[in-house]
């Protein structure tokens, strides 16, 4: 969900999670199907209106420190 928010395509994504295009395909189609949209812009658009594009991996927070967000 994070790397399509940041409009990664599949063969980035999958490079960066060590996976295939193909899983990483069938994965986003599984949550398109879910959040009942077709495409990566409609699931853009469904992830600003429901508040959940500000979404960021705890991976990518550095440890040991509260990150507070302002809405």
């Amino acid at each position: 969900m994070f790397f399509t928010l940041q409009r990664l395509n599949s063969k980035e994504v999958g490079k960066k999670l060590n996976l295939s295009h193909r899983t990483i395909e069938n994965n986003l189609q599984s949550i398109y199907q879910t959040a009942g949209v077709h495409n990566c812009r409609q699931f853009i658009n469904y992830c600003h209106d429901n508040g959940i594009n500000r979404y960021l991996p705890p991976e990518f927070l550095p440890s040991g420190r509260h990150v507070v967000i302002s809405v």
